[in-house]
Formats: C-alpha cells, structure tokens, sequence
C-alpha cells in the first residue's frame, strides 16, 4: 500500500482534506504490537490529527478544544492555510486509503479544527 500511495504517513500530526461524510471514512493505522498494524479509529476530512507527543504534553487543552460543537457547517474555506501548515490532502482518491498515526494520537473533529485551527497548528507543531 505505501509504495502505491495508499498509506500516507500523518505521525507527525496535521490537517486532513478530504472526504467528510460517514460513508466514506478515512482509517487510521497505528502499530499496536511488534511487527502488528491495526486500524485504531476512523476520521473524516475536516478533522485535524495531533501527534503523540504534543498529545501527551497537551491532553487537558486539546480536550477543551474537541469539546466545541457548532450547530452550524463551517465549510473549509475558513481556515487559513500557511506555509507552516502539514496537510495531508485525500481528496480525488479511489479505493483504500490509509493514514499511518502513532497510538496516542488525537484526532480534533472538524467544527473545533476551524475555530481553533491557529492554535491547534502552533501545539503540533511545537514536538
């Protein structure tokens, strides 16, 4: 799958475009054992993957930033993309696609990645 293009490596945590409706969910691969992948969750396009690292040092604030909801779609225009920002960009797949993550990781839902998206950047990117 990696040298066919259909498993990205997200370890170091960013923003996912892509696909954001429940049929069509990304899967994210972690190693849980020695030499063992497993796909460990799902996520949507949208949504922003926090590293482990900076998940471990961050836990409380990233919890109180996935707790916001919106009543509202936000479409992803909103977000201010920078030279600093790590995408990784699923639209325009076909088939299976996988997101690499370490277990640990913490993925942020859409609605508290555009509102909290300076932010959420500036923790990921200080590991």
């Amino acid at each position: 799958m990696f040298l066919e293009g259909r498993l990205i490596d997200a370890r170091a945590g960013g923003l996912v475009l892509g696909r954001d409706h429940d049929e069509d969910d990304i899967p994210l691969l972690a190693l849980v054992a020695s030499g063992v992948f497993q796909v460990i969750a799902l996520m949507q396009g949208g949504e922003f993957i926090i590293s482990r690292e900076v998940t471990e040092r961050n836990l409380p604030r990233i919890s109180e930033i996935n707790s916001y909801q919106s009543g509202s779609y936000a479409p992803m225009e909103e977000i201010p993309l920078t030279r600093d920002s790590r995408v990784f960009n699923c639209n325009g797949t076909s088939g299976d696609l996988i997101l690499l993550i370490e277990k640990g990781s913490y993925i942020v839902n859409r609605a508290a990645t555009i509102k909290f998206y300076a932010e959420l950047l500036e923790l990921n990117s200080s590991s």
